[in-house]
């Protein structure tokens, strides 16, 4: 099964917006997609990820809880890079976790808000990254060490040091 997304000349992809298993799949694995190329871009070890119609889990070493705010809001980032809008369904771990971190340093909920975009920018550039770890997730469920690693730095994401 392939990642249902298209691109355009420029680099700029969407998910098409239809109904089904195979999509949900592609949206979550989209999302996880973000936690991957986040996680990447700041050189932390990403020691796998997970992707199903119902559920998604990227596994990575995280050191610091402004990190770990950043990573939690990837994978609502890549939502609005592959779908078009940011979308906050099928992300309530994301931001419950996310809230709970933000709490604790006294950020404010415009503060993260803010943080989501700024993820969001920081992500826009590796936009044909997000969508290969997308589809490479959809075809194959899941995604070890390794194969993140050798798909990262066909997109020259693999920092030439990791973290963890």
């Amino acid at each position: 099964m392939m990642f249902p997304v298209n691109m355009d000349k420029y680099g700029r992809v969407s998910v098409p917006e239809t109904e089904g298993d195979a999509t949900k799949k592609a949206h979550v694995a989209g999302h996880e997609a973000g936690h991957i190329v986040g996680g990447l871009l700041r050189g932390v070890r990403v020691a796998g990820a997970e992707a199903s119609e119902y559920r998604g889990e990227t596994r990575m070493t995280k050191t610091t809880d402004e990190e770990r705010i950043f990573f939690g809001l990837c994978g609502m980032a890549a939502d609005g890079i592959l779908v078009g809008e940011l979308r906050r369904d099928g992300s309530q771990g994301d931001l419950k976790t996310v809230r709970d971190l933000a709490g604790g340093l006294g950020m404010s909920a415009q503060d993260v808000e803010e943080a989501l975009l700024d993820a969001r920018d920081e992500l826009a550039p590796h936009s044909r990254a997000l969508a290969e770890f997308a589809r490479a997730l959809t075809e194959r469920d899941s995604l070890s060490e390794q194969e993140i690693q050798n798909i990262g730095r066909a997109y020259g994401l693999v920092a030439e040091t990791v973290r963890g």
